[in-house]
């Protein structure tokens, strides 16, 4: 009888053993396929490939029902990366341009957060009709103690991930992507610094250029409107023969203080050359384009810029305007609609230039250049009486 149950307690030894075998040998591949992944996630230099990595190799990979990335992107620059590649849309990827959902959902001390799936707190973090969805595991995304998205995992299996079984992988994983998101927005932050005009810290125009494609696309895509402005100081020659050339430059900083206030994140502002600025307005219609150009051109008007010798120097500018869908039924290319819609704002610049200056024209929707006001007599800077 002592044999028979040595025979069997061998017996039980042996399962558990080869039971620990392969959970070891499980948990090896396991952590050779997460280092693997890890390593891609580290090298990816582009922000589509490691969006593809994530929501949906990764859910793949590891075997997960559903898999979703929020990312915090107030100044737009992850939404300008995607649609610079021609969009990407995946149910799984959310760009907030407001935190404070996120923030709220988090508090004040962000931690990983695994357990129950609760339909009411967690579906607005992943796509719609999850309804299989049992267990989550929530992953804030910080650089430097600032929250910058979340990496949210989710399975149908109800003990997939719980308190008991550690989070250290998953914050090394939460770890990964935030320096991943960091290497890409960063590597596009250097690129730019090649794409600022050094007096004004404004875009120039190469930028402007890049960016225009960019967002006619955006605007044929959506269906939504595109205007241009095109800006010009009045006389600025004279600025610089009666003042000197450091006084022309500190008129054209202030411009730009005075222009950056009529752009929002989604617009595009550049110094196009010289005293010459361009600005796209995304979901502008023509009327609300001349509705801006009006306003910048009467507060120009307004300013006045007190110099070092006491004088008070003001300026006037005049403005074109234009939209993109009175050229996006020709045919052509988005370089060629680009194209022709910075023609019709340099047209209708030209043509309030030749008219008196200091007023906002406009190609209307038949192709013809209208004046939006009357001439307002305002004097250029060079004939301003002195303070």
């Amino acid at each position: 009888m002592a044999e028979e149950e040595l025979r069997e307690e061998n017996r039980r030894v042996k399962e558990q053993l080869d039971t620990l075998l392969r959970q070891a040998r499980s948990n090896e591949e396991k952590m050779r396929r997460l280092q693997a992944q890890e390593l891609r996630l580290l090298e990816m230099d582009d922000l589509l490939g490691l969006l593809q990595a994530l929501l949906d190799d990764y859910r793949a990979e590891f075997n997960l029902d559903s898999v979703s990335l929020v990312i915090i992107d107030p100044e737009y620059e992850f939404q300008r990366l995607l649609d610079a590649v021609g969009g990407f849309s995946h149910p799984g990827l959310k760009l907030l341009h407001d935190a404070h959902a996120l923030y709220e959902y988090y508090g004040q001390h962000p931690a990983i957060e695994m357990g129950k799936f609760i339909s009411e707190c967690h579906q607005p973090w992943f796509p719609p009709q999850q309804e299989t969805l049992k267990c989550i595991a929530m992953l804030p995304l910080e650089r430097r103690s600032q929250l910058m998205g979340s990496l949210n995992l989710a399975s149908s299996e109800e003990s997939r991930f719980s308190q008991e079984h550690g989070s250290d992988l998953l914050d090394r994983l939460a770890s990964i992507v935030s320096i991943s998101l960091e290497n890409i927005l960063n590597q596009e932050r250097l690129k730019r610094i090649g794409l600022t005009d050094a007096l004004t810290g404004l875009n120039n125009r190469r930028f402007f250029n890049q960016r225009l494609d960019e967002e006619i696309m955006r605007a044929l895509r959506h269906d939504t409107p595109l205007s241009a402005l095109f800006i010009d100081a009045d006389y600025f020659k004279s600025v610089n023969d009666q003042y000197g050339h450091a006084v022309g430059d500190l008129a054209l900083i202030e411009l730009s203080k005075k222009l950056r206030g009529y752009v929002r994140f989604q617009d595009v502002l550049a110094r196009f050359g010289g005293e010459e600025f361009a600005i796209l307005l995304n979901g502008s219609e023509l009327p609300a384009a001349v509705r801006v150009a009006e306003r910048i051109r009467e507060e120009i008007a307004d300013m006045m810029i007190p110099l070092d010798s006491g004088h008070l120097l003001t300026l006037t500018v005049s403005i074109g305007v234009s939209e993109v869908h009175r050229v996006a039924s020709q045919p052509g290319d988005v370089p060629q609609i680009g194209e022709a819609l910075l023609q019709h704002a340099d047209e209708a610049l030209y043509a309030a230039k030749h008219q008196g200056r200091n007023r906002v024209m406009m190609m209307d929707v038949n192709g013809e250049i209208r004046a939006v006001i009357p001439d307002t007599g305002i004097k250029p800077a060079s004939e301003q009486p002195k303070a």
